[in-house]
């Protein structure tokens, strides 16, 4: 039926009377039902979707498991590598394995040279990646993937 809340990428949507949503990037991630659902298929609500469902007594309920699924995923997603940007796969990468080859030389057949070109090619990876993106969508479009982060690119 609408949003009632919004905080950065999460939102509370309420679907109809009595069965709330909570959304990140709008993807459902958790459902709410209320004893205001008048239903008689509270089994179907429960189900249709592969999300968790709290079944609670009142709205207030509802706004405190959104305000803690907020906090709770905030803290625990802050040290994710999705919330990496692939600008910073590029950067870290292609100096650490130029660093690697500089410090034991171009020799093909030792391990610190092997490791670097492995790094220095996993940044090309993601260089092809964002010029494909520049192919098929245009600049804004891969300045927004290098510039948002792993999850957000997923989603």
């Amino acid at each position: 039926m609408g949003i009632i809340r919004k905080e950065n990428k999460w939102r509370l949507e309420k679907k109809e009377d009595g069965v709330y949503l909570i959304t990140h990037n709008k993807k459902p991630k958790r459902k709410i039902i209320t004893d205001d659902y008048g239903s008689r298929d509270i089994v179907g609500e429960k189900y249709d979707q592969p999300i968790p469902v709290n079944e609670v007594k009142s709205f207030s309920d509802v706004t405190y498991i959104f305000e803690s699924k907020i906090k709770n995923e905030t803290t625990e997603s802050s040290g994710d590598i999705e919330n990496i940007s692939p600008l910073l796969f590029i950067i870290t990468f292609g100096f650490i394995g130029i660093y690697v080859i500089s410090q034991n030389g171009l020799d093909y057949q030792s391990m610190p040279s092997i490791f670097g070109i492995s790094l220095i090619l996993l940044a090309f990876v993601f260089v092809f990646l964002t010029y494909n993106i520049y192919r098929r969508e245009g600049k804004s479009e891969a300045m927004n993937y290098l510039l948002s982060s792993m999850e957000d690119n997923n989603e």
